[in-house]
């Protein structure tokens, strides 16, 4: 079966921060501290799409390099200059982390307050377009995770686990146990969020999550181009299959995101006909763009 190549693009390995440049989205980064590799990014186009409009950031702390900020973006495709809500979103939050004490960092209860106010002044601030946010907060004790939109965040340790919930119209019968969360991916409408950061003058509501730091191995960020094309079975898989080459992972995930077709079972037809009409019977592989995020938590020290 033929298999569309990705975007063209070269690795790049960096010591302080990963964080594109327009140029640079597409292609493979790796962190990494000493000999260890702290995280890996891959990123790529698409098939359907003339821009890439996701961004991310991996920021290491100033006073203490293990604080470490992962986040994603996601510009909305519906608003104009998405690309550029998204690089705003993820360059103002780094810049407020590394602007914050490590003391502040460490207290996570109280950041958690902070990044709420911080994200909500971003949204504020925001001139054009609009963008998911996604991501967490590594300090010394815990994983702080935080969310809008339908970006995701997932832990992994021996099995892959969403942290974040989803803001999407779908995602209620998700929760009422009406469909699969698998289901999503083949539901007409599955775009449609329920709140982002569109810099519109109304209260927005960020989520978050906090977990001890030793609970993870590994944390996950994806962009919809990834998760609504692989389901999450599919994704553990990958990275049972490649833990040993972590820099694969997120490369398996951003390619197959573009190559791997799915059909609808059964079961999930008959689950979406009765709750909201008309299914997809197959995925749309690189009808978005797609970005995988991932941090080793257990290479920074513990």
């Amino acid at each position: 079966m033929f298999q569309y190549p990705m975007y063209p693009y070269i690795d790049r390995e960096v010591t302080g921060e990963i964080l594109p440049t327009k140029g640079t989205i597409n292609d493979r980064w790796k962190l990494f501290r000493g000999k260890k590799y702290i995280a890996f990014v891959k990123s790529d186009i698409g098939l359907k799409r003339k821009n890439n409009e996701d961004f991310y950031g991996i920021f290491t702390h100033p006073e203490n390099r293990n604080l470490v900020l992962a986040t994603l973006a996601d510009g909305m495709g519906g608003y104009e200059n998405g690309d550029k809500a998204s690089n705003f979103a993820i360059t103002e939050i780094g810049k407020a982390f590394k602007q914050s004490s490590a003391k502040e960092i460490n207290n996570t209860n109280n950041y958690q307050k902070y990044l709420d106010q911080k994200i909500k002044e971003i949204n504020k601030n925001l001139k054009t377009g609009g963008t998911t946010l996604t991501g967490a907060v590594i300090n010394e004790n815990d994983i702080l995770t935080f969310n809008i939109g339908d970006s995701r965040t997932y832990g992994y340790k021996d099995k892959l686990t969403q942290l974040t919930d989803d803001d999407s119209y779908l995602w209620p019968l998700y929760k009422a146990g009406k469909i699969y969360k698998d289901d999503i991916r083949f539901i007409s409408g599955n775009n449609i969020m329920n709140e982002a950061l569109d810099g519109l003058p109304y209260e927005i509501h960020p989520k978050y999550k906090i977990v001890k730091k030793e609970k993870y191995d590994m944390l996950l960020l994806t962009s919809d181009g990834v998760h609504d094309i692989l389901s999450d079975s599919y994704m553990e898989e990958v990275i049972k299959n490649y833990i040993s080459l972590p820099s694969s992972i997120v490369y398996k995930l951003v390619f197959d995101s573009i190559n791997h077709q799915e059909e609808i079972s059964d079961d999930a037809l008959k689950r979406i006909e009765n709750i909201t009409g008309t299914p997809f019977h197959e995925t749309d592989p690189g009808k978005d763009n797609a970005t995988a995020v991932l941090v080793l938590t257990k290479n920074i020290k513990r």
